[in-house]
């Protein structure tokens, strides 16, 4: 078996690994931060008025005002999994010499618990940094969200050293619509909206991620 790509790149939350609704939301939920100063943040990030980097950090401040620390973070992510199917793409994309990545908007402790470090060669997340005691002492924000997405296809097609023609992409929200016309196979993926289905090549309802393989591989 061989691949059709020689870099296969992989939104995280939906995609990789199940969960109910969007990451941040799910931690916020679970553990109790402000729900009107999370609506303020959305509201003033998605209207221009802070950056990504500042809602990312403004997340993990109400995260740390309602007490989560990293065992708190942990018991949430913990509750999550693989997509069906997830774990043996991935093997299979290794088998016959595929790259495989992760852009992401989620958080490493996603990957960390759910995807082996051996199956994917860079994975691009928001990573939270904890003090010793395990307290959340701030973050490094992903560069490569939402309309960003894009470029972080292109910087992993340089990384990787693989041309454009080589590259696909499989994601399933609204955010994905950058990084699927940046490649040149976009798989639309479970549960993605129409303007995701509207830019790919392909649209796989699920929820069995191996259903993709025969897209991927030869």
């Amino acid at each position: 078996m061989r691949g059709r790509f020689d870099l296969v790149v992989f939104d995280l939350d939906g995609t990789l690994v199940v969960h109910d609704g969007p990451v941040w939301r799910t931690l916020h939920g679970a553990l109790g931060s402000d729900p009107e100063r999370r609506r303020e943040v959305v509201r003033q990030a998605l209207a221009g008025e802070i950056s990504y980097a500042e809602w990312f950090a403004a997340d993990l401040a109400m995260l740390d005002a309602a007490g989560a620390d990293r065992a708190a973070l942990l018991a949430v992510v913990d509750t999550f999994q693989p997509a069906p199917g997830a774990l043996a793409l991935l093997a299979r994309l290794r088998a016959a010499g595929v790259r495989t990545a992760i852009l992401s908007g989620g958080v490493d402790l996603v990957v960390e618990r759910h995807l082996p470090g051996d199956l994917v060669d860079a994975v691009w997340v928001n990573r939270v940094h904890f003090d010793a005691a395990g307290r959340i002492t701030g973050g490094t924000p992903t560069p490569y969200d939402r309309e960003h997405k894009a470029a972080g296809v292109r910087e992993l097609r340089e990384r990787f050293g693989v041309p454009r023609e080589r590259v696909a992409f499989v994601g399933n929200g609204p955010n994905d619509v950058a990084a699927a016309r940046e490649a040149a196979f976009a798989i639309a993926w479970n549960d993605a909206p129409p303007e995701l289905r509207a830019v790919s090549d392909a649209y796989l309802p699920g929820p069995d991620l191996l259903s993709a393989a025969p897209f991927l591989l030869d």
